[in-house]
């Protein structure tokens, strides 16, 4: 499995066997930056509280954190009075479309990244 995080122009990568899922692996590539992260893009593996607060906790709230919720993914309660980051994009999801969301948000300059690792 592959694991690889975007930071500006930086690319980390690190390789981990079947058994390891992508979140356990996040804190191992998060110790390769040295500086601020404004926005980070992964796949769907990451989705979850866990990912989100410990980007928050190493980056601040500032973060923009880009992963697509599941097909399955409802909104939060509090999604009417204060959605989150994950909850907008699970409606923009909705009403215009996954490829139009990826558009949007810039998701897909994950997988040009990835493409580039796989070159490589």
């Amino acid at each position: 499995m592959g694991n690889y995080l975007v930071s500006g122009e930086i690319v980390c990568s690190d390789l981990t066997v079947d058994d390891v899922g992508d979140p356990t692996a996040l804190p191992g590539l998060l110790d390769q930056i040295g500086g601020p992260v404004e926005k980070f893009i992964a796949d769907g593996a990451y989705d979850g509280t866990p990912t989100r607060d410990l980007l928050a906790t190493r980056f601040g709230e500032i973060v923009e954190v880009i992963i697509p919720p599941p097909k399955t993914a409802v909104a939060s309660p509090q999604s009417v009075l204060v959605p989150s980051v994950r909850d907008r994009h699970i409606a923009e999801i909705q009403t215009k479309g996954r490829m139009a969301w990826q558009k949007s948000t810039g998701y897909n300059k994950r997988s040009r990244a990835e493409t580039q690792m796989g070159r490589w």
